[in-house]
């Protein structure tokens, strides 16, 4: 009898489906939350009955594994466009540098940009960048600029270079901790503490040979501590 797998793991904010036959077809794709890609896995695994009989199986870590060689698939396949992109000289290159992203609260890691070239004229060289997911914007360099260095300013990459460029070790940034200001509260005069400081005020008035200074200070002491204790037996 047939043996059906399938399963189910997180990739990044979505998440990752996958049903094989052992030794035989499979099925993957991605959904946007554990149920859905539950329900997917479950009918392509049906799917791949093909109406027979067949034992199905759950495996969780089988997806996890096939997320693996999809990525690496994926990795080697981008490796080998840019090494065929870089031999044909077809485009520019720039490195976009690591940010943290406070939506999924993660770093988000430099890496390697490829700027494909559209047009070049006697004076400026014409590429593509992403501007938003999917779309892209055109942009230019000075073509005696680059063509005599190598590499060109750039406001957005910092430069723009002729070869992929060392990609740069990222250290990932930690937001500090949010936390509260704290306010200590000052303690609630007893009845001695406010009969204490308005005697200190009465002794610190000029007409008892206090300064004018020493009395608004000893006054703003007992204002404060009985507007304080006023508050207190509200």
């Amino acid at each position: 009898m047939t043996t059906i797998v399938w399963g189910r793991c997180r990739d990044g904010e979505r998440w990752f489906w996958n049903a094989h036959i052992f030794g035989g077809d499979s099925e993957h794709g991605w959904a946007k939350d554990r149920n859905g890609a539950a329900s997917r896995a479950n009918a392509a695994a049906v799917k791949l009955a093909g109406g027979a009989y067949a034992t199905m199986r759950v495996d969780d870590e089988a997806a996890e594994i096939k997320l693996t060689a999809v990525r690496a698939a994926k990795q080697a396949k981008a490796k080998a466009e840019d090494q065929q992109h870089t031999a044909d000289g077809s485009n520019l290159w720039a490195v976009e540098a690591g940010y943290y992203d406070y939506g999924t609260r993660q770093w988000v890691h430099s890496r390697l940009v490829r700027l494909p070239i559209v047009k070049k004229t006697a004076k400026r060289i014409y590429f593509l960048r992403s501007s938003e997911p999917g779309e892209f914007e055109q942009g230019c360099v000075d073509r005696q600029a680059f063509e005599s260095q190598g590499w060109v300013w750039s406001s957005r990459y910092s430069k723009i270079y002729g070869q992929p460029p060392q990609v740069p070790y990222d250290k990932p940034f930690i937001p500090p901790t949010y936390a509260p200001p704290s306010y200590r509260t000052a303690p609630v005069p007893s009845a001695a503490e406010l009969k204490r400081l308005k005697q200190a005020m009465a002794d610190a008035h000029p007409d008892r040979g206090g300064t004018d200074e020493a009395f608004i200070r000893a006054r703003e002491r007992y204002v404060n501590a009985r507007d304080r204790a006023k508050t207190a037996t509200r």
